[in-house]
């Protein structure tokens, strides 16, 4: 099967897992946003922040470096495996050893029993991350696809079995634990069928693993804090019930960078890994990735920000309103965060974690002052603001620096990747903007669904008579796999 086959059908099935993924968790977000309030929320927030953290140190840029390696032995993997079970040992210790740190940071003693459930979770994941990167190395994103869609599928109506018997932020937490638990079961039961882990621990065989992992991570736990700054000193400065207000919004914008963009991204690494030493290839990989991207992305973040108002009130209800100004000021930070989310995938295959690791450690110096100022000066909004200013920055460095050095001189082909997704979705605005003269004074309900209908529609007939490659490549696709005639 060539590569253009085997990116096709990985993006097909991790699409499916990912829809279902997305509608899952939106149902999970609106059940809960309705049940609970902001301060369960922001505490929730709080826990996220070092639940992520957490996680990649048990990894340590090994299942990436897996993937990475075009060679690798039996004992190389019975060794990784081990290392990573006793990281997850010694991370599950030291959360619980920290703990009183933690509530000393953000001064919410709450915390305390949550903190110790999730420490459980670093005991559990490191018997099946190893099996997924495999599945992903050998393009089994089909199984992939399958065992992530049962985990959250599980995970999530445990959580909102929970919230709705009354159980607040236990539901919350207990609803991701069961996710991480019933992941690892399935990859571990499956993933053996690919190969058995030895009794075998050797250091010496796990360096070169290392040695690109290590770099990976730190860029990858710097980048995680860059992307938490504003949790933590919303969490330590303004309390539960802000970082409540400005979760919510939060994890609205961050469906699409941190479900769908991956389906791109988690096809695109593997394949960029096995054609690594061909940079032509790469490089019209890459931009076409992006034009995807941007494709898929531009028309929901500028379709939310137009229907911010009316979305929150009606899906949330009515005490959710602070949290529309947010909402709409964090859509133009989701919208550039993921233009430059495939670049970390294309920075990894083609070996240039280091300068990834540099670029993030700018930005963390940057962020932290930044967002602090909004904070102390004009709270959630303000650190929102500054948020969105920020990230204006860090697009034009990233080309910049990165793609760069990755792929030389290419700006022209750069911003290219962003007419296909552009105008269409300028024209699908300006239809959801005259619609509101047609409507006005109809049901919110009504309305909202109206609104979202206009913007499908319109931005669909836009790609039916685009003429951009990328898009009547795809077309093509469709015609040929479903034998249906699109223009």
């Amino acid at each position: 099967m060539s590569l253009q086959s085997r990116a096709i059908k990985g993006v097909g099935w991790t699409s499916i897992s990912t829809v279902i993924i997305i509608g899952l968790q939106l149902l999970q977000l609106v059940i809960l946003g309705r049940i609970l309030d902001a301060t369960a929320f922001g505490l929730m927030g709080m826990i996220m922040v070092i639940t992520g953290f957490a996680e990649k140190f048990v990894d340590m840029g090994i299942s990436n470096s897996i993937i990475h390696s075009k060679n690798i032995t039996t004992n190389e993997l019975s060794s990784l495996y081990w290392f990573n079970i006793l990281l997850g040992v010694c991370i599950s210790i030291l959360i619980w050893l920290v703990t009183p740190l933690i509530i000393l940071l953000f001064k919410e003693q709450d915390l305390e029993k949550y903190i110790h459930w999730i420490s459980f979770m670093f005991l559990i994941t490191p018997l099946g991350q190893q099996y997924r990167a495999l599945l992903l190395k050998n393009f089994m994103f089909n199984l992939s696809a399958i065992i992530e869609t049962l985990s959250y599928l599980i995970g999530i109506l445990f959580s909102i079995m929970l919230a709705v018997s009354g159980k607040g932020v236990d539901s919350l937490v207990l609803g991701l634990v069961v996710t991480t638990l019933v992941r690892t079961i399935l990859l571990f039961f499956f993933g053996k069928r690919l190969y058995r882990p030895k009794l075998h621990l050797v250091f010496s065989e796990i360096s070169r693993f290392l040695s690109f992992g290590l770099y990976q991570t730190g860029e990858s736990t710097i980048n995680y804090f860059n992307t938490k700054i504003d949790t933590l000193i919303i969490g330590r400065f303004l309390g539960a019930t802000a970082l409540g207000i400005y979760t919510l919004p939060f994890n609205i914008i961050i469906l699409p960078s941190a479900k769908i963009n991956p389906i791109i991204n988690k096809v695109a690494f593997p394949i960029f890994s096995s054609i690594q030493d061909e940079q032509d290839r790469i490089k019209k990989g890459f931009f076409k990735v992006l034009t995807i991207v941007n494709i898929i992305n531009f028309p929901i973040f500028f379709g939310l920000y137009l229907i911010s108002p009316i979305f929150i009130t009606v899906v949330f209800g009515e005490k959710w309103e602070p949290s529309i100004e947010i909402l709409q000021i964090l859509c133009g930070v989701g919208l550039l965060r993921s233009i430059g989310n495939p670049v970390g995938s294309l920075m990894m295959a083609t070996g240039n974690v280091d300068l990834s690791f540099k670029f993030n450690a700018m930005k963390l110096i940057t962020q932290l002052p930044g967002i602090l100022i909004g904070a102390m000066l004009w709270g959630i909004n303000g650190v929102a603001s500054i948020y969105l200013f920020l990230q204006f920055i860090y697009i034009i460095f990233s080309y910049l620096y990165l793609l760069k050095n990755a792929l030389g001189p290419c700006l022209i082909d750069y911003l290219r990747t962003f007419l296909p997704a552009l105008f269409p979705a300028m024209i699908m605005g300006a239809a959801i903007l005259v619609s509101n003269y047609f409507i006005h004074g109809v049901n919110d309900f009504i309305s909202l669904i109206l609104k979202i209908t206009i913007g499908v529609v319109i931005y669909g007939i836009c790609l039916l008579f685009s003429r951009d490659r990328v898009v009547v490549d795809f077309k093509k696709i469709i015609n040929v796999k479903f034998n249906v005639n699109i223009l």
